[in-house]
């Protein structure tokens, strides 16, 4: 490396830094050339040049590399895949080589050839190794000039080879066997046809066989069938995917293998079985058709099964995924889809007053005692305070709507009345919805301070959806349980014994509890619902203004302080959870099994996502599905995906069922009302209607035979049966 200085006219040239290497010898690396050992001085060169720039802080001066290896210049300039040593040093170079740049010097002009050729101490001294050469002291214009002889061959000579894989030579000509079917013995019935129709062919009509293929036939055309998997998959028993098997080529062309029951008295196929490739789509079309001869069974029977015939290479991982794209296993394997844990809602974490934002649910029956010895069904309706997690029981006499709403005014009463409601799709709860509905809020609200209440259903078949006030009703069956046993109380004694339990839930506590003595009692929601206990009542006469006056502002000040408490210490400690499981969106026209937990999964009904309803945060929480029977609106977590699209769905992979749902003509305008007596545990096999069928758009003629439906003479429209082949 030498340093130039131009200073008034005067140029001054000196010595910066230099280094050599000695060069691997022939024995030690036998793929070095002398174009490598020109780059690899290239390379060390430019870590020189790094350090000194550091070094003297010489970043922003005009740097010119000079080299005499055409070769390697012609790397360094042009931007092509070269081998991995040659790329890796060129990379190098031109990242600490950035902003310079790189020219040609012919051979006997260079410099660096000293060391490396190298001199007697004689001719070292009488050298100019410390000045520089003298045309780097000349002006530019008579430095020397880059040349443009390349020597091309060895210039591609480190090219990185482009590998094509081949490995279905002949595919052009021979593809059409198994692309056109799909089962593997129709590939094989096929390829026998063809030979029956080339030896008829040959001989006189009276000669010719018409009968079904013999066994003879059959065997020698699946014989013809594995010699072109093999020919296409294969390269001979020389292929590196049989080195570390024993292969060998029997009479009928056939590539099988040694095993060490060669001397079995047994069939050929199982002592020497023949060598296969589990990547081409005949194979794949072979393990399906074994599947589904022995009862769809799983990977280790096929294997087993397979192997009394045939080697697979790979074969594991090519049953697994044959087994994956098996519509009727997928139906019992799939698993349902999960969302993304999201926040509490706003309504649930807001500075509100108790019973604001309510929950409401009905536990099971009871049965109660009469007056006359007989039993009747009771129930209990729990409300819930979605922010302090207070409780409040009523007991009702049905679950009409008429008694629930007896229950939700005694409750309104006592409790205020709340703004916000959430709940299943009860009877009794759509009922008063419903009832709500039809009243002009408006009108009421413009001469009074009663507000509209809202009120917000969960989707039906989603019970977690109320999760906090399910928790709930398991606090209180579980005390019930305990304290009632087997007894059978009246109505006035079970009124009396919820009130016990409502009491006990909400002196819960709800945040920490400690062990030491000094620390706050910890939070429950009965101090949301009561002030401090006083016994007797203050003579009003004797207190003056003044200390009332303390006495208010001191009970303020406690109620701010609570609440501070519940943010710190109960909402604070309320964090999200991660989830192990993959979270994969929904794709509007997916066909996905809809789950139900009142029936067997044999029974569950296939659908088609129509529509997906995003929460606030954007994540996909419901959809709206359409079935054989009508439309359906379900959480994500009841769809049970089978991997297939309206867009991507195989001819091969629909059932009769299937494609009567895939292609059936959406009669179905939008989401279809829901009648008001429907219920959270409805299941989801909806029949139809009248008032689906009102809702249903006729289709044409033209329609219907564009579906592939017949017509007989007297234009009666021939359908296929629909059976539930799934």
């Amino acid at each position: 490396i030498f340093l130039r200085v131009e200073h008034e006219g005067e140029v001054r040239v000196q010595l910066v830094a230099a280094k050599a290497r000695v060069a691997p010898t022939a024995k030690s690396n036998k793929g070095m050339t002398i174009p490598r050992l020109e780059l690899l001085a290239a390379s060390i060169g430019s870590r020189l040049y790094s350090s000194v720039v550091k070094d003297y802080n010489l970043s922003n001066v005009r740097t010119i590399f000079w080299t005499d290896a055409t070769t390697v210049l012609a790397w360094i300039q042009r931007s092509e895949p070269w081998d991995i040593f040659v790329m890796n040093r060129i990379r190098e170079i031109r990242e600490l080589t950035t902003g310079c740049k790189w020219q040609h010097i012919p051979g006997p002009l260079n410099p660096a050839d000293l060391p490396s050729r190298g001199c007697s101490p004689k001719k070292f001294l009488s050298s100019r190794w410390w000045e520089g050469p003298t045309w780097l002291s000349s002006p530019e214009s008579s430095w020397p000039q880059s040349c443009g002889d390349f020597d091309e061959e060895a210039i591609n000579l480190e090219k990185k080879k482009s590998i094509v894989s081949s490995m279905f030579i002949s595919s052009e000509n021979q593809e059409w066997y198994y692309q056109r079917f799909s089962h593997y013995k129709m590939i094989v019935r096929t390829i026998g046809w063809i030979y029956r129709y080339k030896r008829n062919a040959k001989i006189k009509k009276d000669q010719r066989v018409h009968q079904d293929l013999t066994a003879e036939e059959y065997t020698m055309a699946e014989y013809k069938v594995l010699s072109m998997v093999q020919e296409e998959t294969l390269k001979g028993v020389f292929d590196a995917k049989l080195s570390t098997l024993l292969p060998f080529v029997d009479q009928h062309g056939l590539i099988r293998i040694m095993t060490k029951i060669s001397y079995k008295s047994d069939g050929n196929d199982f002592r020497h079985p023949i060598v296969l490739s589990s990547e081409h789509p005949v194979v794949q079309r072979l393990i399906m058709d074994i599947h589904f001869e022995n009862c769809h069974a799983g990977v280790q029977m096929l294997m087993s099964i397979l192997r009394q015939q045939f080697w697979l290479l790979g074969g594991r991982r090519a049953i697994r995924g044959v087994l994956n794209s098996c519509m009727r296993c997928k139906r019992y394997s799939a698993k349902r889809m999960e969302s993304k844990p999201i926040p509490l809602p706003e309504p649930r974490v807001r500075n509100a007053r108790i019973f604001e934002i309510c929950g409401v649910d009905l536990p099971g029956p009871l049965y109660l005692k009469t007056v006359n010895g007989s039993r009747e069904k009771g129930y209990i309706c729990l409300f819930t305070c979605a922010v302090y997690r207070a409780v409040h029981l009523e007991l009702l006499s049905s679950q009409s709507t008429d008694s629930f709403i007896q229950g939700f005014r005694r409750f309104m009463s006592r409790r205020g009345r709340p703004s916000t409601m959430y709940s299943d799709r009860g009877s009794n709860f759509m009922g008063l919805e419903n009832a709500m509905r039809q009243l002009d809020w408006e009108e009421i609200s413009r001469y009074s301070s009663v507000r509209k209440i809202d009120w917000r259903f969960n989707p039906p078949s989603s019970p977690w959806w109320g999760g906090w006030w399910e928790r709930l009703i398991g606090v209180l069956k579980v005390l019930l349980r305990r304290v009632l046993g087997r007894a059978s109380l009246n109505y006035e004694e079970m009124q009396t014994t919820l009130c016990d339990c409502e009491a006990v839930i909400n002196s819960r506590p709800i945040t920490y509890l400690s062990e030491d003595p000094e620390d706050l009692t910890p939070l429950s929601p009965s101090m949301f619902l009561q002030d401090v206990e006083e016994v007797g009542v203050p003579d009003l006469d004797l207190i003056e203004a003044k200390d009332l006056r303390k006495r208010y502002q001191y009970r303020q000040k406690l109620a701010v302080t609570l609440r501070e408490r519940f943010r710190d210490e109960y909402l604070g400690q309320l964090k999200l959870t991660s989830t192990k499981q993959k979270v994969r969106e929904v794709l509007p026209g997916e066909i996905v099994l809809i789950g139900d937990d009142k029936t067997a999964r044999l029974d569950w009904p296939l659908g088609r996502v129509t529509d997906v309803i995003e929460g606030r945060d954007g994540n996909a929480r419901v959809v709206e599905l359409k079935t054989a029977a009508g439309g359906l609106t379900r959480p994500i977590q009841r769809l049970y995906p089978l991997e297939l699209h309206l867009q991507s769905v195989e001819d091969d992979q629909v059932t009769p069922h299937l494609r009567q749902i895939l292609h059936k003509k959406d009669d179905i305008q939008g989401p279809q009302p829901r009648d008001s007596d429907e219920t959270d545990q409805e299941p989801d096999i909806i029949s139809s209607s009248p008032t689906q069928d009102c809702n249903a758009t006729s289709e044409t003629e033209e329609d219907v035979l564009h579906k592939g439906f017949l017509k007989t003479r007297r234009g009666r429209i021939i359908q296929k049966p629909q059976k539930l082949d799934l």
